[in-house]
């Protein structure tokens, strides 16, 4: 599955346990009650997880990334976009013809 697809899964999950939990809010019975806390929490839970999995992946393909261009800016010496460009030597002030 994609990115994409485990956000969507996420976000669903989500929506889903926040129905059932305030499900238990509108008919405070024992069955919504007892459905809400149980598997509103696996939606919950799971939602969470999937979007952990969806930040570790991403964060690790950036990670990479920028390992490659650290490993190719070194390789080849070139200033890349990134690199900042040298400070010019500070003057002491304008100067006066007279």
């Amino acid at each position: 599955m994609t990115k994409r697809r485990w956000l969507d899964v996420a976000c669903v999950g989500a929506l889903a346990a926040l129905a059932l939990m305030t499900w238990q809010i509108f008919d405070p019975s024992v069955w919504p009650v007892m459905v809400a806390m149980s598997l509103g929490q696996v939606l919950g839970t799971v939602s969470l997880a999937a979007f952990a999995y969806v930040v570790v992946v991403d964060f690790r393909g950036q990670l990479r990334a920028g390992r490659e261009s650290f490993g190719k800016k070194h390789e080849g010496d070139s200033q890349s976009a990134t690199d900042k460009p040298p400070i010019p030597p500070l003057t002491s002030g304008p100067q006066s013809g007279s």
